[in-house]
């Protein structure tokens, strides 16, 4: 059985997630002056880039992250 998108791609997603979360936390360098939270601006950018370059793998099947790695792995101990 094949995995579902969610599932195929959750790290993807869960970058995308992330940057979310900061956004409802509050981690954001205008509220918190903390370099290491990104601005409004950046955040928004990331998320945009995040789901274009989701949207462009699901549409093109390129494998996700995961797979690579499990890929990677696989190769690894034929090897």
């Amino acid at each position: 059985m094949s995995k579902g998108i969610k599932q195929e791609y959750s790290m993807e997603i869960n970058r995308i997630q992330n940057y979310l979360r900061d956004l409802e936390n509050g981690r954001i360098y205008e509220i918190t002056g903390a370099k290491m939270d990104g601005s409004y601006a950046k955040i928004a950018s990331n998320i945009s880039r995040e789901f274009e370059e989701l949207l462009t793998m699901i549409e093109k099947g390129i494998p996700s992250t995961s797979t690579l790695i499990f890929e990677a792995r696989q190769k690894d101990t034929k090897d």
